[in-house]
């Protein structure tokens, strides 16, 4: 199979021109006159400045996941017990570059990958070469944040300091800090490219991303991304650039490959198999001595012919053999979708996932191991409404209400069409989740509803539920 390949163009002598003007424009050094000489020093010096205090903040993080595949079983051999399909290759541990920030100075660094909470051999590298063990504090598999933990006794860590990610605009210079192909503390910058980008990347829940001209490379998931004056204001949600797409592109090629050889043992690629395994069951049986009364087989099969037991046989596999190629074809979806976007960036089109969630999200893993949501009480599917003959805008439609909930109890109901939130036109899911993950107890959403051909309003109360940990602990004490 051909492999797509994103090719990122040398930089030569204008591209490093026009990035060179681009900082001093960042960094607000006014002027042709001041970017000559002094002018010009005094960028490098506050470039280097914030390069810096981002790489003292950051780390790189290695983990190895244990084999997840299956090979002969326990037994081992051919045909022997445990065996599994041939299509399932044998497991392998993979060893793990990415990249984390300090969060708190006794050790709490945030990265991204829900994968690492089931690692092992976690270690984190700071910026002076210190290697520190570590183990998997938190996940978060609605936007595949983690926290772990390293071992920070007598370690003076950085934290990293927040900027307002809400405060940015189209155009403002953004540093990133990763380890791209495990090249330590590697900094690139670039700009904004584009704000409220709903993406999903690594997490089951969309969110608005920023679009970024900054390089990133496989190794920078996690990465710090700053502004000009060094803050946080997001992190790499993803490993994009050419290796990300010629990764995808193997795994790809892997699961076409499974695909093929499932399909030799389609049921009617085999269809002696069934009748010799009943004859030989049947076989045994007779074979069996009078003495030991037919043996446990034969009570089994008393009253059952050969033909109903191979049509059974047949029945189980057939269903068996639709269930695995459905699984595997939904397998390959996913994967066809990730390599499209796999495929976009390695052109240069890069996402972060902004701080203020990241802020969010991470301090609740800190100190609950959990995140807290606001919910509404209602499901919402998303499709699209055409406008006139060449254009359409996305309709947010409300598939369920919580028989009890906050939606019910407010008016909503299932049809009904969102149009606003707290007076805001709702531009994507992406602004519900965050409006939720923001949300404290007893705050309540305004949202503008259209059903059939009237407008109404509906004031919903968010709910947020007890975290597991105290849930579990008012169950034991049977509060």
């Amino acid at each position: 199979m051909a492999r797509c390949r994103g090719v990122r163009p040398v930089v030569g002598a204008k591209e490093m021109v026009a990035s060179a003007l681009a900082v001093v424009l960042a960094l607000g050094v006014a002027g042709p006159a001041r970017a000559q000489g002094a002018g010009l020093e005094q960028v490098e010096a506050e470039m280097v400045r914030v390069a810096e205090k981002a790489r003292a903040s950051v780390v790189r993080i290695t983990y190895t996941l244990p084999g997840t595949g299956h090979g002969r079983g326990a037994q081992g051999g051919d045909g022997g017990e445990g065996q599994r399909p041939p299509w399932e290759e044998a497991g392998r541990q993979a060893r793990v570059n990415a990249s984390g920030v300090i969060l708190t100075r006794d050790g709490a660094i945030v990265t991204v990958g829900v994968g690492i909470q089931g690692a092992e051999e976690i270690t984190v590298e700071l910026a002076d070469g210190t290697v520190l063990p570590a183990t998997a504090h938190a996940v978060d598999a609605a936007t595949g944040l983690a926290v772990v933990r390293a071992a920070a006794v007598g370690v003076d860590l950085t934290p990293a300091t927040f900027g307002d990610s809400d405060a940015l605009r189209v155009g403002n210079f953004l540093v990133v800090v990763g380890n791209p192909y495990g090249f330590s503390h590697s900094l690139s910058v670039g700009h904004v490219s584009g704000l409220k980008r709903p993406v999903t990347t690594g997490g089951t829940l969309a969110y608005n991303a920023i679009q970024t001209s900054a390089q990133i490379n496989p190794g920078d998931s996690g990465a710090f991304v700053g502004d000009s004056q060094g803050r946080m204001v997001g992190i790499v949600a993803s490993t994009f650039g050419r290796g990300g797409a010629e990764q995808m592109s193997a795994a790809l090629e892997q699961t076409f490959d499974k695909l093929r050889a499932a399909r030799r043992f389609r049921p009617e690629n085999i269809p002696h198999m069934f009748e010799d395994l009943v004859k030989n069951i049947f076989r045994r049986v007779a074979e069996q001595k009078e003495g030991e009364g037919g043996g446990p087989l034969k009570g089994a099969l008393e009253g059952v012919d050969e033909e109903a037991l191979r049509e059974a046989f047949e029945r189980d596999y057939q269903k068996l053999w639709e269930e695995t190629m459905k699984e595997m074809a939904e397998e390959q979806r996913r994967q066809r979708s990730a390599a499209v976007s796999e495929y976009l960036a390695a052109q240069g089109i890069n996402f972060v996932m902004p701080g203020n969630v990241v802020k969010r999200v991470a301090f609740d893993l800190i100190r609950r191991r959990e995140v807290r949501r606001g919910a509404l009480g209602l499901s919402v599917d998303v499709s699209r409404r055409a406008l006139g003959k060449t254009s359409t805008r996305p309709q947010f439609r409300v598939a369920e209400v919580e028989a009890g909930g906050a939606a019910e109890a407010a008016g909503v109901r299932p049809e009904d069409e969102i149009l606003r939130l707290d007076g805001k036109r709702l531009l994507s899911i992406a602004d519900v989740h965050e409006r939720l993950l923001f949300s404290e107890p007893g705050e309540t959403v305004e949202l503008q509803l259209l059903r059939g051909e009237e407008t109404v309003k509906a004031r919903v109360a968010i709910t947020h539920r007890k975290p597991a940990a105290a849930a579990d602990k008012e169950a034991k004490s049977g509060n």
